[in-house]
């Protein structure tokens, strides 16, 4: 065990690992002591408006515009009409912009590019007030179901489509489970990187996005302030969800850990895809922002930087607290034998997902140990790279 003064991670040793690293027989983790209620599996903040922890915005209301505008938005959906998607109403009105406020919205093309649009200076009156918080967490109960159907159809590495496939079978089985609580996260993480669209004939003075280069083409996308006090509001929600998985994690791992290893593995590897979901976003809208005029967000990089090294500590963590829990037992590892009835809530089908995983994992044991020797950052944002960890010995 390191002094207080003396740090420990798998960079930089304490004494004591570098003393017993070569006897370990199973994972090498580290004696750092991480705390679960410091992951961060969503993204925290928003470095367009140069927000390292986002905030609702106190903003100037013009006396000039004092009419309230009433507008409908909504968040488009793979295979979902327009008219079945779920609406949020929202009450709007113009403000005096301030230095603070970015008005400036980039949008991905389809060749890598990206165009600049300048949005009026419209937001949501009523932001803070708890009915309009109670409607807009109802409308996010709304989209759960549809974002994950979303978020699955663009899977395509069998090994993830196979988990989230099981991921799903459990929660829809055991709905108070810590799973649920992570799929709903994951829901989120999703909705989040869905550019809000006004759906309303009041659009807000927004013109309809006119170019074939990009995914907007025809679309209304809210204001740029507006957008930043929904996704503030969404990460609010967030942050609350994370509160009780972290506290439902804690509780399995107190009590008979090893005999929870299938729920927390389900729950952390769900909560591991909603990081990667975050952390790959962020390395795209920093590309993105460069190519359109990083003057626009002078701070874009530095708050970035900040979130993605908390990105990166996260996945640390969820990988050295699941390495406890399972103490040195490889769950996917043909050597190891269990029946449902010594793990809590396997069934059937569960040990079904754990064979077929097995017989994968296997078949690309080159790939997936390649992936596991470089170290923990992740720094190129690859895929899998994280979840992995949670698969194999390393």
């Amino acid at each position: 065990m390191p002094t207080d003064e003396e740090k420990c991670d798998l960079q930089n040793p304490c004494g004591h690992c570098e003393e017993t690293w070569g006897n370990s027989k199973w994972f090498h983790v580290p004696c750092i002591r991480l705390n679960l209620h410091d992951i961060v599996t969503y993204r925290p903040g928003n470095a367009r408006a140069n927000q390292k922890r986002s905030t609702l915005p106190s903003l100037l209301w013009s006396l000039d515009f004092p009419q309230k505008r009433n507008i409908s938005i909504a968040q488009d959906f793979l295979n979902v009409k327009r008219k079945d998607l779920p609406t949020f109403e929202l009450e709007c009105r113009r403000f005096v912009p301030r230095s603070s406020d970015t008005l400036y919205e980039p949008y991905e093309e389809h060749d890598g590019g990206a165009i600049l649009i300048e949005t009026p200076p419209y937001a949501c009156s009523n932001a803070t007030s708890s009915n309009t918080q109670s409607a807009f967490a109802g409308y996010l109960k709304k989209c759960e179901e549809l974002a994950i159907e979303d978020l699955l159809e663009q899977i395509e590495d069998e090994l993830l489509e196979t988990t989230f496939f099981e991921v799903r079978r459990f929660a829809s089985l055991h709905k108070e489970s810590c799973v649920q609580q992570a799929l709903q996260i994951l829901a989120k993480v999703h909705i989040a990187k869905k550019q809000p669209l006004i759906v309303s004939e009041d659009t807000l003075d927004m013109g309809c996005i006119r170019s074939n280069k990009t995914e907007m083409n025809g679309k209304v996308p809210v204001p740029s302030v507006l957008d930043y006090q929904l996704d503030t509001l969404l990460m609010e929600s967030c942050e609350r969800d994370m509160d009780k998985v972290v506290t439902s994690l804690k509780s399995m791992m107190m009590v008979s850990r090893r005999k929870n290893w299938y729920e927390v593995f389900l729950t952390m590897v769900t909560l591991m895809y909603a990081l990667e979901q975050v952390y790959n976003a962020q390395v795209r809208y920093n590309r993105k922002t460069e190519k359109a005029g990083a003057y626009f967000f002078t701070d874009v990089h530095n708050v970035s930087m900040y979130m993605m090294s908390q990105w990166r500590q996260s996945a640390k963590n969820l990988i050295y607290h699941f390495r406890v829990v399972i103490v040195g037992m490889l769950p996917f590892s043909e050597r190891v034998a269990f029946s449902a009835s010594a793990v809590s809530r396997m069934d059937s089908s569960a040990l079904a997902y754990v064979n077929k995983m097995r017989t994968m994992l296997q078949d690309r044991r080159d790939e997936i140990n390649k992936l596991c020797k470089n170290d923990l950052d992740n720094e190129q944002g690859r895929p899998l790279f994280w979840i992995a960890q949670l698969l194999v010995n390393t």
